[in-house]
């Protein structure tokens, strides 16, 4: 029974990483021509993308792990697995994301946008 709250919690990473990458996508637009390293948002975007593949492949593994039988420890090993490599990328997209802001004044690009600043 305790397994399943992992696929739930799986889902929800999964459901949370796509809202965020939707959200982003919005901002992308705004912040890549205003920011002195566009390809920042690429690296940004490409992080994120390997952290919704990798929560996807948490959720199969983990769906893997609610069926009976002989390989149903291996599959629920793989998902604790993919939940690791998951909270690394998490860890890197959130640190990529952070440079954006501080390293790069993604930040500015919406402050001077509610402000009317144009410097």
């Amino acid at each position: 029974r305790s397994w399943r709250a992992v696929v739930v919690w799986q889902f929800l990473l999964v459901v949370s990483v796509y809202a965020a990458m939707a959200a982003g996508e919005i901002d992308a637009e705004i912040v890549r021509p205003a920011i002195d390293q566009p390809e920042a948002v690429d690296r940004h975007e490409n992080a994120a993308t390997l952290l919704l593949l990798a929560s996807i492949g948490g959720l199969f593994v983990s769906l893997l792990g609610l069926k009976p039988g002989k390989t149903q420890n291996t599959f629920r090993g793989a998902a604790v697995a993919v939940q690791f490599l998951a909270l690394g990328l998490c860890i890197w997209t959130g640190h990529l994301g952070a440079k954006l802001v501080y390293v790069h004044g993604a930040a500015e690009v919406h402050y001077n946008e509610a402000t009317g600043d144009t410097e």
